[in-house]
């Protein structure tokens, strides 16, 4: 190690130290490199788990170390990208720190191991990105999720060790085709989150719609209950219990290789996209259930004629995934992907396709939980093609959001050489943003500066228009999620304290995403609005996260226009309860889109002339002890918040988050929803249901019986 580099190690090291023992980060933010140190070397100075007290014996063991085994260190690749990160002016490109982190690849046997697992073509490009060549040609689908694949190869061998063994009793339930549903019995479940877990007695993989009618049939015989999953995005306990049946539309013809390329429509599945009705400026389209979102995305690049007005950012979730619980995307003039359903097929309790198309239904059936029964696809009003006009920026975080008036600043945050002018000039900035076509706004914690992505649209998209992401950057996002989650699991990560992963994962995050110091700083990024809501690939890589998402209707004020200071201090709150809060629970992000009302039941944003959409996240890995406490405060905030005449505002969870286990204004938050937040929706959402169920041949106890679980019990019946 040269002695500048040391030298710097050293200074760097005992300004880490003495925040240690202050509890007060470093200005620019605490170094992940000599924390790492600290945990690799606190071991031989037989002190770990007091570094505070023994701050001088660790600096000594750590120097030694780094002259000793610097060449051995699992973050050595880093130590350069890490040291340069503590400068503004520090020169680094996106390009630059992906290679930073495929340079952890060549010195450390777990991070290689995972490596040669990939696609060789994967391998090759990171190759090239390593040696300075220009890397192959990406114009490919990217590689689907880990750990989708990884689920996916267990049950492929579980059929195949299935079909070898076959039960007695076991189900021959036929496909539209003829041939048996593949099924795999008691293999257990987890969610995405990692916070949902059940060992469900039969789990099928369901391709047809008479295959869907037969298992109902079978299911009814067996007095089984039916719960459907596609990505496990949800948080919610919204699946299937041990001992019943959990159901999944998705293929598993990519199962062999994790990850691989993202496939195209398989007319074999529940997979298709069809125009059934052209309006002119808007048309009816027709969407199978096992459809994701980046098979959408890409018939509407290919197609360049029609579009959803909003969607969510992630591409790997099924349509019947995102409907079921009434998600979203921003806008403060849009609603939720419920809302443009104008036609729902289903399998209900007797095994019997149904299809619902009267709007008086549909308010209630469009986003029902798979209640109703099996969603086999649904038809969306789509809009005629737009572009989108991006200007992504990274201000000063009390510039992004602006403080609202004389609200008490965090002493973590850095105010210097703001003044009150510019504070007036953002609040203008804030208040245009919040209006336009899409509004979203992102804190990664500790950092100086916020992420604002808030653009509107051009009705009159170029034919010529590249895709965006574009390829390269698509690649560089993908596979940084990918190796970011290695470095998550990897031990000596998670050695560092809490704030200093935050930090850490902050910064770099904010490095990959595009945008200057203010909109005006960087030329117009003009993509297709389909591609635009989807900005970020390789989410779900970075896996496993918990989400606490809550929506906050936003008042009016007395002359009639949307008062945002509550949005504002829905955001500042949740900052200054972040850097109050110990162990550093906040270590994703703090993320805001706006959005609209809307007319499903039970949507969170039901009779909302607007709506402040906002949740915290975190890796999973973070303790319970640490982020419960958290987030339970970040609700309290949140949960008080008034409008102009003192009035609480009703506030209500996403039903896909994370929400369980909380409590609202002191009551328990499934009694709150019951008696508080739907206690007029929750009757009407059973009235509808029912008549629905009654007019086509069964009954809402049925329905119950068939496709209920714990948790819809306890809040829709019991």
């Amino acid at each position: 190690m040269s002695n500048d580099l040391r030298n710097r190690l050293e200074q760097q090291l005992e300004r880490n130290l003495q925040s240690l023992t202050s509890n007060v980060a470093p200005p620019n933010g605490p170094h992940p490199l000599t924390f790492g140190l600290i945990a690799r070397a606190a071991p031989k100075a037989n002190v770990f788990g007091s570094v505070v007290d023994a701050a001088g014996v660790i600096k000594d063991h750590i120097i030694q170390w780094i002259d000793d085994h610097s060449e051995l260190s699992p973050l050595a690749p880093l130590q350069d990208l890490l040291l340069r990160s503590q400068r503004d002016d520090h020169g680094l490109t996106r390009k630059d720190v992906v290679v930073s982190l495929l340079g952890l690849l060549q010195t450390n046997n777990y991070f290689m191991k995972h490596w040669l697992s990939l696609p060789k073509e994967i391998q090759e490009f990171g190759e090239a990105l390593l040696q300075g060549r220009d890397p192959p040609d990406l114009n490919q689908p990217l590689p689907r999720t880990v750990e989708f694949h990884e689920a996916q190869r267990v049950l492929a061998h579980r059929f195949s060790m299935q079909s070898k063994i076959i039960q007695e009793d076991d189900p021959v339930i036929p496909e539209g085709d003829g041939t048996p549903m593949q099924f795999v019995t008691n293999l257990p479940f987890s969610n995405w989150g990692g916070n949902v877990k059940n060992t469900p007695r039969y789990t099928f993989v369901a391709r047809t719609v008479v295959g869907i009618q037969n298992l109902v049939k079978w299911a009814k015989g067996k007095d089984y209950k039916l719960r459907c999953a596609g990505y496990t995005h949800s948080w919610s306990d919204s699946y299937s219990e041990t001992g019943q049946v959990l159901v999944t539309l998705l293929p598993l013809n990519e199962a062999s290789t994790v990850p691989s390329p993202e496939p195209p429509i398989n007319s074999k599945y529940l997979q298709s996209i069809d125009v059934v009705k052209d309006l002119g400026d808007h048309a009816h389209v027709r969407v199978g259930a096992g459809t994701t979102n980046n098979q959408f995305r890409t018939w509407a690049f290919e197609q360049k004629k029609w579009t959803l007005p909003f969607n969510i950012v992630m591409v790997e979730i099924t349509f019947g995934g995102s409907n079921a619980p009434i998600c979203h995307g921003a806008g403060i003039r849009n609603t939720t992907l419920s809302d443009l359903v104008v036609s729902l097929e289903y399998v209900d309790s007797n095994g019997v396709p149904q299809t619902l198309t009267d709007p008086a239904e549909l308010k209630a059936a469009s986003g029902c939980f798979g209640l109703l029964g099996i969603v086999t696809a649904v038809t969306l009003r789509v809009d005629k093609m737009s572009a989108a006009i991006l200007q992504p920026s990274k201000p000063r975080i009390a510039l992004a959001v602006p403080p609202p008036i004389d609200y008490p600043i965090p002493a973590g945050v850095d105010m210097s050489g703001i003044t009150p002018d510019d504070l007036k000039q953002a609040q203008a900035e804030f208040e245009a943003n919040c209006q336009k076509d899409y509004s979203e706004w992102f804190w990664f914690p500790y950092n100086r500066r916020g992420w604002v992505n808030c653009w509107n649209e051009s009705p009159d998209p170029p034919m010529s228009v590249q895709t965006f992401p574009a390829p390269l950057d698509a690649f560089i996002q993908w596979i940084g999620g990918y190796l970011l989650r290695l470095l998550v699991d990897y031990t000596p990560f998670k050695f560092l304290p809490g704030k200093t992963q935050g930090w850490f994962l902050g910064w770099l995050a904010m490095f990959q995403l595009q945008g200057g110091d203010s909109a005006s700083s960087i030329a117009p990024i003009i993509a297709l609005k389909s591609d635009a809501f989807h900005f970020q690939r390789g989410v779900q890589n970075f896996a496993p996260v918990n989400d606490m998402e809550w929506e906050i209707p936003i008042p009016e004020k007395a002359d009639g226009t949307l008062d945002f200071s509550v949005v504002q201090r829905a955001w500042w709150d949740a900052i200054s309860v972040t850097y109050s809060a110990s162990g550093g629970p906040l270590r994703l992000a703090l993320e805001m889109r706006l959005i609209g009302g809307s007319n499903v039941v039970l949507s969170a944003q039901r009779r909302n002339k607007a709506t402040c959409s906002i949740e915290v996240l975190t890796i999973a890995n973070t303790p319970f002890d640490i982020w419960q406490p958290y987030a339970q405060e970040v609700l309290d905030r949140w949960s008080s918040l008034v409008d102009s005449d003192g009035t609480l505002l009703p506030i209500r969870p996403h039903w896909a988050k994370m929400w369980q286990g909380y409590r609202v204004r002191g009551v328990a938050v499934e009694r709150y929803l019951k008696q508080v937040a739907y206690k007029n929706d929750i009757p009407e959402f059973k009235q509808v249901l029912g008549g629905i169920a009654t007019r086509t041949g069964c009954s809402l106890d049925d329905c119950r019986a068939r496709f209920g679980n714990p948790l819809y019990e306890q809040l829709f019946f019991s």
